[in-house]
């Protein structure tokens, strides 16, 4: 009968941030019987907290990031979860070292961007983020968000699922027999230090996304919220507070309620444009207060939505002042946004914060005990030394490696302590193999040749490409941003004849004219190995 162990690391309190600790260490026990590696994965329980105090008492849609190696951040999500990890090692009581992969957030991201498409990321169990362009800001996995009823939104946490067949190749064996390997080790260094959490809220650009006069459904911006009837009685003549009692209703059509940025629980600004109680609009102004979203209803049998909030939208008007239901320079009507103060909260570049918005509560590893299984012996699989190369930046690049013996491809990713490689300045490179061009020619990046050459080694590891669109998803945006000249993958893959003695590679890399290289690269080579 099948079953799932679960095995707590032989660390607690592991934390994110400056004061993280990033060693983990794990253990299969040994005389386990037979265990299906392919199904087993590391457990890590997070939450990633409210981003500051103005929002303590609403729900965030919040998720877990990965900040770059210089600690600033991208919000462009990975593509698996393995990217968490930076060195792993896989060690057996009884045949020593299985496996050993340096920077592993370089390797398995980049190789997870080809073989993966957007379906098989956001499906993936266990995912931080959900990445889809059939939302207009992408819904994480962590709290339950209601976008429609009157059910309260939830905050709880998450267990990213890590699965230890997209860490090492080894463990993809379906039978793995615990009692001739022994006690199994597993020792990772984790990026805890550049992990934290934070929400689309707390993006710095989030409004200006909500106010985008791009951002419509039916016709009108997604803020926009219908004008209200009452508008022309609230006239302030005495000073104090007004209260609009219409009903809150979206301008914009939601046949898809994916499509609704809104949610139960979210912490928004109400706003009205007002003007002179005279009609005139030389003095007109924006007038707002803080609430929070009780529930979304439709609105009838229409495609729009009713908005209620917890409080009434009680504003105070200035002495002489109305609501501006008319067309003007600020909008009109009334909108809702995200809280300003939420918005106020950007992220720098400073080194993040004793826990920086992020809880790591547990790691544990999950096996899946399969005593049916039959044990694959000899077990043959891939492995992958690496070596880094460092150089002043230059134009151009001429170099020469040793390939070790029983590779089959070889992939090489640029600025490896990030989770994506780039070198958008690299214009063509050149291959050879014991001093013999590999195809004769110079290769221009993303040039039919290219892509050919990379389907060829991802087809020959045996990994069935996903997707050969190099363009890089931004968490924010939910589609692909075409505005970012650096979100492009640089990469150069290829296969080479598998031989049993070591052989020369030759690598020359050539920049765009006046402009140079970034002068760092990591080389993996994909050999094969019996256990």
């Amino acid at each position: 009968m099948e079953s799932l162990m679960k095995y707590p690391a032989l660390q607690s309190d592991f934390k994110s941030g400056s004061v993280a600790r990033n060693l983990v260490d794990l253990e299969l026990p040994a005389n386990m019987g037979v265990v299906d590696l392919s199904r087993s994965y590391v457990s890590v329980k997070v939450l990633a907290d409210k981003p500051n105090a103005q929002i303590a008492t609403g729900i965030v849609n919040a998720f877990c990031d990965l900040r770059n190696e210089d600690l600033s951040v991208g919000h462009t999500p990975l593509r698996t979860t393995s990217g968490f990890i930076r060195h792993a090692s896989m060690f057996s009581g009884m045949k020593g070292k299985v496996e050993e992969i340096r920077e592993v957030l370089c390797l398995r991201n980049n190789l997870a961007h080809y073989a993966k498409n957007d379906e098989q990321v956001n499906g993936a169990k266990g995912n931080v983020c959900v990445d889809s362009t059939k939302q207009e800001f992408s819904a994480t996995q962590q709290n339950e968000l209601v976008g429609v009823g009157n059910e309260a939104s939830r905050e709880q946490t998450i267990d990213i699922h890590i699965p230890l067949s997209e860490i090492f190749d080894s463990c993809s064996n379906t039978g793995y027999d615990t009692n001739a390997m022994g006690r199994t080790s597993f020792h990772f260094e984790f990026n805890f230090d550049r992990m934290f959490g934070d929400s689309v809220e707390s993006n710095s650009g989030a409004n200006t996304k909500f106010k985008n006069a791009n951002r419509k459904r039916g016709g009108q911006p997604i803020c926009q919220m219908s004008d209200p009837v009452t508008a022309g009685q609230l006239t302030n003549a005495s000073g104090g507070n007004v209260a609009i009692t219409d009903a809150i209703i979206t301008a914009s059509d939601y046949p898809d309620i994916r499509r609704c940025p809104f949610y139960n629980g979210q912490v928004v600004n109400y706003l009205v444009q007002i003007s002179d109680a005279g009609g005139g609009t030389n003095n007109q102004a924006i007038v707002e207060a803080q609430n929070r979203i009780k529930s979304i209803t439709r609105s009838g049998n229409t495609d729009k939505l009713v908005i209620t909030l917890e409080n009434d939208a009680v504003l105070n008007l200035p002495d002489g002042k109305k609501v501006d239901v008319l067309a003007g320079g600020l909008g009109r009507g009334r909108q809702l946004l995200l809280d300003a103060d939420a918005e106020a909260v950007v992220r720098t570049t400073a080194e993040p914060s004793a826990g920086d918005y992020l809880r790591i509560d547990d790691v544990e590893l999950v096996v899946q005990a399969d005593p049916s299984a039959s044990v694959e012996s000899p077990f043959v699989f891939a492995t992958y030394p690496s070596e880094q190369d460092t150089y002043a930046p230059r134009n151009s690049l001429y170099r020469n490696y040793e390939i070790p013996p029983n590779c089959r491809n070889v992939f090489i990713f640029f600025t490896p302590f990030r989770a994506f490689s780039a070198e958008p300045q690299l214009s063509e490179y050149r291959l050879s193999v014991d001093n013999v061009d590999v195809l004769g020619r110079k290769v221009f990046v993303r040039s039919p040749m290219d892509v050919e050459l990379k389907n060829s080694a991802l087809t020959n590891a045996g990994i069935r490409v996903g997707s050969l669109e190099e363009r890089r998803k931004n968490i924010f945006e939910s589609r692909i941003d075409n505005t970012d000249a650096g979100a492009y993958n640089e990469a150069i893959m290829f296969p080479v004849e598998m031989k049993q003695v070591s052989q020369k590679l030759g690598l020359e890399l050539v920049a765009k004219a006046g402009q140079n290289l970034t002068g760092h690269h990591i080389i993996y080579y994909e050999c094969l190995k019996q256990l």
